[in-house]
């Protein structure tokens, strides 16, 4: 019996609901540190959390860019970017609330993508 199967009340089951309730308590503790992301580059003068660079901070940092980054770099363009809304405000707490929100889209549509899996999968070992 595999351990998605565990029933309720037997004795691997408070070993199962533990293990969420550690899992949630640590993405949540995760999710309220997210704003460190930007104190901590303002804090030691750096111009952006690590590796959260564009093709020009990477020529700045390396001296080159990798020609696979040269010509994927401008496919993607992220939802929220540069953690920052559209009213282009630059103060820390638009800045740090900007932050937090990407990473809890971020959170949202991984969950949602793993239910969305969890119930393919289930429906195909039935």
């Amino acid at each position: 019996m595999s351990p998605g199967h565990i029933k309720q009340g037997s004795p691997g089951s408070s070993l199962k609901g533990s293990l969420q309730k550690r899992l949630l308590l640590g993405l949540i503790v995760v999710a309220l540190l997210t704003p460190l992301g930007i104190l901590l580059p303002r804090l030691f003068h750096a111009d952006g959390a690590w590796g959260e660079w564009g093709i020009e901070r990477i020529t700045t940092v390396f001296g080159y860019v990798p020609e696979g980054m040269k010509a994927t770099g401008g496919l993607w363009k992220a939802p929220v970017s540069d953690y920052t809304f559209p009213t282009g405000s630059t103060s820390l707490v638009s800045q740090s609330l900007a932050y937090a929100a990407s990473g809890l889209l971020g959170l949202v549509l991984a969950v949602c993508l793993i239910y969305v899996l969890m119930k393919v999968v289930r429906r195909r070992e039935r």
